[in-house]
């Protein structure tokens, strides 16, 4: 009927799939690492190799014939913040519970920050020395880093006070080391300045200079004058209070005076100096020798060797590594080989370790007056930033030697002349000077192919006076945390569909501020608006309640919605569209609009917004829409519209959309067919655009799930039965008691006691059992290793589908007063602390059948089961009567 208006055909529904849309049913092919190109200009491109290889991974581990769709459906990826020790331990239960259920293994991404890389590296590298997750969380290891909790100073007693003194000393001598670079520096000036005093005589003529300063008394005159102008100021200031403009008059001729007295300085040290100095009497030869002495110094005093760096990463290893055998110091290549076909070489999730990429001074013009900083990526295939490019990791400077443990520290370097937002040009200075350099130089992509040699005392002053950034032939690196503490931002770059973060930061006021400022950059910079369900609101459910000082929820859901992006077409090579002028073509999509719409449309209308889809089918009728579009008289297009569909709210998303390619459409024209003088590339171009656009309207918009964990505490239920007080598990269970700010005690302690430490670590794993669906860690006991799949784990945190059967008990209604409950006494507080009825009924045997068809009742998750007391001196449990949720 409306063929001939729009020219449309309504019963094709062909599919066509482009790069593009990434979205391809087929089977990617793996490159092999020596064929990666060592550099990519884009993220793009870094993930698309990503995402090669994790295919790979899941096709290993799991028989999986998952597809690029697939894998954009399902992708999932954990994320663990920083905090220093105190979200390592808290990570560390959380993942132990999730371990419980294989959820580690299927999760395709493992990012970290900080704190947070401490666990990530004691994932990795055990499952590399291991081959097994069963090694994960043993008990020797847990009972090790307990005890390595005060990791800077571990031990007790005299070992403790030892450890002490080796902190204090490697802290020094560091420093000392550091001051090698300044060092260096002024003495080869004095140097300079004695060869030149050599041949130019100074010695001859430089006294009488001194002395005609001295007889003409500038100094003494000018202070005289100083002080009388002084004097005067004070009195003017004290009569005129209010008076404008008088102290600055004054200043000016202070300044004059002071100008004055400090040229007379500056002349009066110089000719002080004697030519020869500390170094005596030496020929020129001699002082030659000593300053080529000095310059090739220069190329060893490298920071990243002689700062406190590696006393902090050496620490780090032996409290979280201890038990990695051969890889307590693997290199960063080798946590993912992808040329490889064994299952441990793929065991941990791809790596994710954010720093944060310095940008004190640089001549980008986009950045000027802003303290600027990129997030800069170390990972087994690539690491770098997206203003530097990425360089391929095993063939590149730096980073083809970089270690796991090296990573980490970087990754949690939070004391730092650069330390992104951060950054302050007066901090930096007395952090250069007293050693406190945490962070690490590493090879700028952009600066690739030039000589390899560096002069390292420059670099010294590039951190003195913040003149650091990517005019350097090196780049500094620091905390993650320096730029986004979650780690969830790259998670957000990967189109994650499932993100489940840990925010194990210090917030004592629960401000939220790490997710605040995730969630503006991911509007600002990936376009991704982070959209709380009501239900689940951080400052409603997590946010303690003044009142008891406890928290309702540990975790909060949202839905990860595309706001805006830019679409960047590309041709049938695979390469960039570029305009007339070589620039790339961006066509930038707003979907604020539909977004408004979309929201207002009910759930029978979100299923025919398919139907409706399918039958416009644009791909194939691309032409012929975009010559309606172009049709000034709109009405015809409404019309076939409202063939299309009854709903005017379904009609007016449709109608919203089409202005948008509308808009795609003049814009392309403008940049293209002015070069190219037809409109082939146009529309192959407004042909890409609508396969991504097309595809974010089916999914509402919606690309992925954050589960949002939060360290928190819940409160207690009934009186916690403690048993021995002597126990180490008694004086876990009181540490909120005791310390209120648990768990946000602060990140400069990182100092944690065996008692300290079991008490987040025991949190961690309330934590998990909840995320979980279950509030109660112990009634796992009772529960069997299921496996869960991603898409269950999806249908859980989206459309709550239970991930643990509930039990089923046949009961009678009629007897249920006269039968069932004097059936058993209920047990005593002393003997089995009862957490609610449901458990008291799970401990009742079932009523004798009755004749009558017995009603089936739910009842919830089974009663929790007591752990065994530890036999092991150093292990901490929860005692055979502890109850208590945490």
């Amino acid at each position: 009927m409306y063929k001939s208006q729009l020219g449309l055909n309504f019963g094709d529904n062909t599919y066509i799939s482009t790069k593009t849309n990434n979205m391809s049913d087929e089977k990617p092919t793996l490159t092999p690492p020596a064929q990666l190109p060592e550099i990519l200009k884009s993220h793009r491109q870094l993930i698309s190799i990503e995402s090669e290889h994790i295919l790979q991974r899941r096709k290993i581990l799991h028989n999986s014939e998952d597809t690029l769709k697939d894998l954009d459906e399902t992708k999932f990826g954990l994320a663990l913040s920083g905090g220093g020790i105190r979200s390592a331990t808290i990570n560390l239960g959380i993942l132990k519970t999730l371990n419980k259920f294989g959820i580690i293994k299927r999760a395709d991404y493992l990012s970290s920050v900080s704190g947070g890389g401490y666990t990530s590296a004691y994932v990795q590298a055990t499952l590399k020395n291991s081959g097994k997750y069963e090694a994960l969380f043993d008990d020797e290891h847990i009972a090790y880093m307990r005890s390595r909790g005060e990791y800077m100073i571990p031990g007790q007693g005299w070992i403790k006070n030892w450890n002490s003194l080796i902190l204090a000393v490697a802290f020094i001598v560091s420093t000392l080391m550091s001051w090698l670079s300044p060092i260096i520096v002024i003495s080869l000036a004095y140097i300079i300045y004695t060869i030149i005093g050599k041949f130019a005589q100074l010695e001859s003529w430089l006294p009488s200079v001194r002395s005609m300063f001295e007889g003409l008394g500038l100094l003494r005159y000018s202070l005289g004058v100083l002080g009388i102008v002084l004097f005067l100021h004070l009195t003017v200031n004290l009569i005129f209070k209010y008076q404008i403009g008088v102290s600055r008059k004054f200043n000016k001729v202070e300044s004059f005076f002071i100008g004055i007295g400090g040229i007379w300085m500056v002349v009066f040290m110089l000719t002080g100096l004697t030519v020869e100095g500390a170094f005596g009497q030496l020929e020129y030869w001699q002082y030659l020798l000593s300053a080529v002495v000095l310059i090739l110094a220069g190329f060893f005093t490298n920071p990243n060797s002689i700062s406190f760096h590696r006393f902090y990463r050496n620490q780090l290893a032996d409290a979280f590594l201890h038990f990695t055998g051969t890889f307590k110091n693997v290199r960063l290549k080798e946590l993912f080989k992808v040329n490889s076909s064994h299952q441990k070489d793929f065991l941990a999730p791809y790596p994710l370790i954010n720093t944060c990429l310095n940008l004190q001074a640089t001549d980008d013009k986009r950045f000027a007056g802003s303290k600027a900083s990129d997030y800069f990526l170390l990972s087994p295939l690539y690491c770098g930033a997206k203003l530097t490019g990425y360089v391929r990791t095993d063939a590149a400077p730096d980073y083809s030697f970089m270690t796991l443990p090296a990573a980490i520290t970087i990754s949690a370097a939070a004391v730092n002349p650069g330390m992104g937002m951060y950054s302050n040009k007066l901090l930096s200075i007395f952090m250069t000077i007293f050693n406190a350099r945490l962070g690490f130089w590493v090879a700028n992509p952009l600066k690739k192919y030039t000589s390899g040699l560096v002069w390292w005392p420059t670099y010294f002053f590039y951190e003195l006076f913040s003149l650091i950034g990517t005019d350097n032939r090196k780049l500094n690196i620091s905390d993650g945390g320096h730029i986004e503490n979650l780690g969830v931002y790259e998670l957000l770059r990967r189109r994650c569909r499932l993100i489940i973060a840990v925010d194990a930061g210090a917030d004592p006021e629960f401000t939220f501020s790490d997710l605040e400022n995730l969630t503006i950059r991911a509007r600002n910079e990936l376009g991704v608006d982070i959209h709380f369900r009501d239900d689940y609101i951080p400052e409603e459910v997590i946010r303690p309640k003044p009142s008891h000082g406890y928290s309702e929820k540990r975790f909060a859901i949202a839905d990860i919605y595309q706001l805006w992006e830019e679409i960047k077409p590309e041709d049938k090579d695979g390469n960039p569209i570029l305009d007339e002028t070589g620039q790339k073509v961006e066509v930038l999509i707003n979907y604020k609009r539909v977004r408004t719409l979309i929201d207002a449309l009910n759930e029978e209308e979100n299923q025919e917004m398919e139907d409706v889809i399918a039958k416009l089918n644009v791909r194939k009728n691309l032409k012929d829409i975009i010559d309606a579009l172009l049709i000034s008289d709109r009405k015809r297009a409404r019309n076939v519209l409202k063939y299309l569909t009854e709903s005017e709210k379904l009609q007016r998303v449709f109608e919203v959309l089409l202005d948008m390619l509308r808009e795609a459409n003049v814009m392309l024209e403008g940049k293209l067919e002015r070069k190219l003088g037809d409109d082939k590339l146009v529309q192959s171009a407004l042909s890409q655009v609508v396969n991504v656009v097309e595809k974010r309207v089916l999914s509402l918009l919606k690309v992925g799930t954050l589960v949002y964990i939060k360290s928190s505490v819940t409160a207690p239920e009934g009186k916690p039965q403690l048993g021995d007080r002597n126990s180490l598990a008694y004086g876990t269970y009181k540490y909120k008691i005791y310390h209120p700010s648990f768990p946000h005690e602060p990140t400069s302690d990182q100092f944690f006691d065996k008692i300290q430490w079991e008490s987040y670590f025991q949190l961690g794993q309330f934590i998990g059992a909840e995320v979980l669906g279950d509030d109660h860690l112990l009634t796992f006991s009772n529960k069997a290793k299921e496996q869960f799949s991603i898409q269950q784990l999806l249908d859980h945190f989206n459309s709550d589908v239970p991930l643990f059967e509930q039990r089923k008990v046949e009961v009678v209604p009629e007897q249920i007063e006269e039968d069932l409950i004097p059936l058993q006494p209920l047990p005593s507080i002393e003997s089995s602390p009862v957490e609610s009825m449901e458990e008291v009924a799970a401990e009742v045997p079932d009523p004798e059948p009755a004749a009558s068809e017995p009603e089936e009742v739910m009842i919830g998750p089974p009663a929790p089961m007591a752990m065994p007391p530890s036999s092991e001196e150093d292990k901490v449990v929860i005692g055979e009567e502890v109850q208590y949720k945490m």
